[in-house]
């Protein structure tokens, strides 16, 4: 019985321990009309994409909210104001492309930005993003704001081809 006893006390400290740090994380603020906000702050983590010129920012909850941002760059990622285009549209460089998806009263709602622009602010290993932008969705048009903490740029490559 003793035994038993010293194994349920010893049991929580053989648990994981505290977490070193929170998670990074890309926030967003979605202005659904007419009176409806909805607040997303998720994990974030970078990738490049294989075209050699794109670094996507990936947030996403196992539920199925998220954003996604594409920067697309010239020569190098640097600290740069960055124009939101739709997907479809793949000659504008330095641009950025945003993708959200959210739910609202249990409904799934999923729209790309065309307008508005990312700031991003690299400092060497990391980023930071700042950004605005509206879009359509079902036929309304909505704003929404994001913006990051520093996320490390990863070393992972995925590929960024846009499909419809």
């Amino acid at each position: 019985m003793r035994l038993v006893a010293a194994i349920l006390l010893l049991l929580p400290a053989c648990g994981p321990g505290e977490p070193d740090e929170a998670p990074v994380r890309l926030d967003a603020t979605i202005a659904f009309p007419p009176n409806d906000t909805i607040l997303l702050s998720l994990p974030a983590r970078t990738v490049w994409c294989r075209d050699g010129h794109s670094l996507l920012i990936e947030s996403l909850s196992p539920e199925g909210s998220g954003l996604l941002v594409r920067l697309r760059y010239r020569d190098s990622l640097t600290s740069d104001s960055f124009p939101i285009v739709i997907p479809e549209d793949t000659a504008a460089t330095p641009a950025a492309v945003v993708g959200v998806r959210f739910f609202l009263h249990d409904v799934p709602h999923g729209y790309a930005l065309d307008s508005g622009r990312v700031l991003v602010q690299r400092d060497g290993p990391q980023i930071r993003v700042t950004g605005a932008g509206k879009g359509v969705e079902s036929a309304i048009r909505i704003r929404a704001e994001l913006a990051s903490r520093e996320v490390p740029i990863g070393t992972d490559t995925v590929p960024c081809d846009f499909a419809r």
